[in-house]
C-alpha cells in the first residue's frame, strides 16, 4: 500500500528530526539525483523526478535544495569526494601519485565516464546558475587538494606556496586528456615521470 502525500510528509518530518535518518534521506536524494544525471542528463534532473526515485516527498527536496543548481552542485560534490578521496601517504610525491592514480581509475571506470558525461551535460545546459554552481564545486575540489601541500610543508618538505594550483592543473589535465580524448595509457611510469618533471620545474 503506497503512502499518501500527507504520510510521506510526516515521515520526512520525523527523519528531519533524527540525525541518522536525516542523513539517510539526504544520501537517498543525492544517489537518486546522481543516477538521473548519469543516465538521463541534467535536463531530467528536477526536484520531482529526484523525489520520486528517492522515495520521498518533493517538498523534502525543495526544502533542502531550494534551487536546482544547488542540488546539482551537491550531487557533483558528493560524487567527486566519494570517487576520488585525498591520500595521506607521508610524502608529497606519493600523495600526488596516488591522487592522480585515483583520478585515472575513476575516469577509466564505467561509472566515472557516466559521471563525466553528466558533468558535461550540466555545464552545457545553458543554465547560468547551474554552470556557476559546478564551477564552484571544481574550485572547492582544488582547494581541498591543496591540503596535500599543506601536509608536506608541515613535514618539512617543499610546500610550493603560490604554485599549488598550477601544479595540480598541470598534473591533472593530461590525465583527463589521455583517458578521455587520446585513450593513451596512464600507467605508473607516466605518472611518476610527470610528477617529478613538474615538481622540479616549479621548485
Amino acid at each position: 500500500m503506497r503512502a499518501t502525500s500527507e504520510e510521506k510528509e510526516s515521515l520526512d518530518a520525523v527523519k528531519e528530526r533524527t540525525g541518522g535518518r536525516s542523513a539517510k534521506v539526504r544520501e537517498a536524494v543525492l544517489q537518486a539525483a546522481r543516477q538521473i544525471l548519469m543516465e538521463q542528463g541534467a535536463n531530467a534532473l528536477t526536484h520531482r523526478n529526484v523525489a520520486h526515485l528517492a522515495g520521498v516527498n518533493a517538498s523534502t527536496v525543495f526544502r533542502r535544495w531550494p534551487d536546482r543548481a544547488r542540488l546539482i552542485a551537491d550531487v557533483f560534490k558528493s560524487a567527486a569526494e566519494s570517487m576520488v578521496t585525498l591520500p595521506d601517504s607521508g610524502s608529497l610525491s606519493e600523495d600526488l601519485y596516488e591522487f592522480l592514480h585515483r583520478i585515472s581509475s575513476m575516469l577509466a571506470s564505467s561509472e566515472g565516464r557516466k559521471w563525466v558525461l553528466g558533468a558535461i551535460s550540466a555545464t552545457s545546459s545553458g543554465d547560468g546558475m547551474v554552470e556557476s554552481a559546478i564551477r564552484e564545486v571544481w574550485e572547492q575540489r582544488f582547494q581541498q587538494a591543496e591540503i596535500m601541500f599543506e601536509r608536506a610543508a608541515l613535514r618539512g618538505e617543499a610546500g610550493y606556496e603560490g604554485q599549488r594550483r598550477a601544479i595540480l592543473e598541470t598534473l591533472i589535465a593530461p590525465v583527463w586528456f589521455r583517458i578521455l580524448i587520446t585513450q593513451e595509457s596512464v600507467d605508473e611510469e607516466y605518472l611518476v615521470a610527470n610528477i617529478s618533471r613538474v615538481l622540479e620545474q616549479m621548485f
